[in-house]
């Protein structure tokens, strides 16, 4: 029997088949690799999604050893940020081009929260801080871009 960390990971997750993955048909990635690096991840002391990233991208190739790993490491997406900041996911406007011109606004008002470093907040709570702070909402919506 082979007691190695690697196939012990294996074994733990051979039951994990595709055919439970609740996810949409669209998912990029393959969700026993997602499950495995998380865990990894948080038992190596990673307390949030940044640090699972941060995890699967330093351990890239030993993870490659006995995950698929199509599409890479699955890391913080613009996408991911908008659904948690505006519950993008959720939107049901559908009218002649609603849904195109909120996402547009949305990707704007992204940029405009991530270009404030006014506060250490993310996203969500940064678009909710603008919507209670009248002053903060001028602020961001004022603030200019820094120089590179």
């Amino acid at each position: 029997m082979d007691a190695s960390p690697t196939s012990l990971i294996t074994r733990m997750f051979n039951d994990i088949e595709a055919d439970d993955d609740p996810r949409a048909d669209n998912a990029r990635h393959v969700l026993t690799d997602i499950l495995v690096i998380a865990i990894l991840a948080v038992m190596s002391g990673a307390d949030d999604y940044p640090g699972v990233v941060g995890y699967g991208r330093d351990e890239r190739d030993w993870l490659k050893s006995f995950l698929r790993l199509p599409h890479g490491i699955p890391s913080v997406t613009q996408h991911w940020v908008l659904d948690m900041a505006f519950n993008e996911d959720q939107s049901r406007v559908r009218t002649n081009h609603g849904d195109q011109n909120l996402a547009a606004l949305r990707r704007i008002a992204l940029g405009l929260l991530h270009r404030d470093k006014t506060v250490k907040l993310g996203a969500k709570n940064k678009r909710l801080k603008a919507g209670r702070n009248r002053e903060y909402f001028l602020q961001v919506l004022l603030s200019k871009a820094e120089a590179k």
